[in-house]
């Protein structure tokens, strides 16, 4: 019965993630993923040393990036993928200095 289960999930994502990446390649924003997943393992960091469950400082910062990401104008002078190569760099220092300063 589980695996009748996970045969349908697969199924259903197999389905839907190609229409996925058909459009975020067509918005080219293919490195969002790497950024979002930055910004998460620097909010766990950040739950850590303020003394917060780690899933919803990581949760709360990821929206927080997410809405900015979202708000970011159509007609920017930079392009969308260098916006978010920024903010992966700025994520990954700033989760290193926040790891470092943990005990």
């Amino acid at each position: 019965m589980i695996l009748l289960t996970v045969l349908v999930a697969t199924l259903v994502i197999a389905v839907c993630l190609p229409v996925l990446g058909q459009r975020v390649l067509e918005r080219r924003i293919v490195f969002v993923d790497l950024a979002l997943a930055q910004v998460a393992a620097t909010g766990y960091a950040l739950g850590m040393a303020i003394d917060v469950p780690g899933v919803f400082a990581a949760a709360a910062t990821t929206a927080i990036a997410v809405i900015f990401m979202a708000m970011m104008d159509e007609e920017t002078p930079l392009p969308k993928e260098a916006v978010m190569g920024g903010v992966y760099v700025f994520a990954a220092s700033v989760g290193m200095v926040l790891l470092s300063l943990l005990p």
